[in-house]
């Protein structure tokens, strides 16, 4: 019998949203029957909160099956979680099932494209066929179909977040049109291209690009002390090389992320031998240019796993993100991504997201992965803001840019 985690007693130690954040990971790290007798103990409290857990029995839903009809040929389908079973569940669909009511879930399939496949796209669009894989005519009737949500916005990202003048570029505005014209007729197409440019204009005037642009950074400074600690720092162990990467991020940065952790753990150990990394090399007179676009790849990505928690409209309660691409040098890191479970609060980006993949060494994970290291960086960091932190970065980019020439 699993006994209640009461919230009186956990928070009268810390808080009301440090016992909810407590709940919620116990229950993504208990077996599928345990984490459900939690969760209904404590409904009051995670009421606003979906969940998503494997589960092997019947009543699960085929995370791939769809997929299983398609002959993609060369483009990759990544699934970020780990099982194809999986069982999706909240406050209401326990209500419903208690009055007899069988009211199922809305969950929705997204599919991000990189901006390699969205530039496919545009070619196809202009009938320049023989630049072109021919297996994007399996991925165009994906899309005629509609059967999925599809979400193009890495292309937005990588040519509009830092510079905004590019929105005003004709062959942008054709790229988008030339996408939408993928779902729909000619007029139609016309006018969702101009109400999605106008969307986007309207992003950019607004402190969301401020956000966006401190993911990015963070990625991409992530990938420069990285390089910095292999190229630059001979002779060093392992564990050196770890500490020295999150002494970076907890004195400098101030903020950590345990997936870029693993990521550069994964570097650490297997250097340019994963390719991925196959650029970051001495001598590379291109290097900057080349981590940049890499910092590109992990955002995207990352993005990607983001919308497990953005619902397109009301009447969806679930987004399962899919990621299709032709580069197969992603496939090597992918597997630092696979989710093994997940939960967010309803309305907001509060995700919590238990990844299946742990290469971090337990004396750093215990130094600099604990609720007291934490606190510690978010009182260096609570009285900035966005375009604080964004400053912040790009000093430390500059910094870390200089040392690898």
């Amino acid at each position: 019998m699993v006994r209640s985690l009461s919230v009186f007693e956990i928070g009268k130690m810390i808080n009301l949203e440090t016992a909810k954040t407590h709940i919620i990971s116990k229950i993504l790290d208990s077996s599928f029957e345990d984490g459900i007798n939690i969760f209904l103990k404590n409904v009051v409290l995670l009421q606003d909160v979906n969940f998503i857990v494997p589960n092997p029995y019947k009543d699960s839903q085929s995370y791939i099956e769809d997929f299983k009809l398609l002959n993609l040929g060369n483009l990759d389908v990544n699934y970020f979680f780990q099982e194809d079973k999986l069982f999706f569940y909240n406050a209401d669909y326990f209500l419903n099932q208690a009055n007899g009511r069988d009211v199922p879930l809305t969950i929705e399939k997204n599919i991000s494209l990189d901006t390699q496949i969205t530039s496919y796209l545009y070619r196809k669009f202009n009938k320049q066929i023989n630049s072109i894989p021919k297996d994007i005519d399996e991925f165009s009737k994906l899309v005629r179909k509609r059967k999925w949500g599809v979400d193009s916005f890495a292309y937005f990202y990588e040519n509009i977040l830092f510079n905004r003048e590019f929105l005003s570029n004709q062959t942008y505005k054709d790229s988008i049109y030339a996408f939408e014209s993928c779902f729909y007729k000619r007029r139609e197409a016309r006018e969702r291209a101009t109400k999605l440019i106008d969307m986007q204009q309207e992003m950019l005037n607004s402190d969301m690009v401020n956000y966006y642009q401190r993911q990015y950074l963070s990625y991409y400074l992530s990938l420069l002390v990285m390089a910095d600690i292999v190229l630059n720092n001979k002779g060093l162990t392992l564990l050196q090389k770890e500490e020295k990467y999150a002494e970076v991020f907890h004195y400098k940065v101030g903020l950590i992320s345990e997936r870029e952790a693993n990521l550069a753990k994964l570097f650490f150990v297997y250097g340019t031998k994963v390719s991925f990394f196959g650029k970051i090399q001495k001598g590379n007179k291109n290097i900057i240019k080349d981590i940049k676009n890499m910092a590109w790849d992990v955002f995207h990505i990352n993005n990607t796993i983001h919308n497990i928690c953005i619902q397109s409209n009301k009447m969806i309660d679930f987004t399962m993100p899919y990621f299709i691409t032709y580069d197969r040098r992603l496939k090597e890191i992918l597997p630092i991504y696979k989710i093994n479970s997940a939960a967010f609060v309803k309305g907001t980006f509060d995700k919590y997201i238990h990844y299946q993949t742990d290469l971090i060494d337990p004396i750093i994970k215990n130094k600099y992965f604990v609720l007291k290291s934490f606190s510690e960086r978010m009182e260096k960091i609570k009285d900035k803001n966005e375009k604080d932190m964004l400053e912040h970065l790009n000093s430390l980019v500059i910094y870390y840019e200089g040392k690898l020439g």
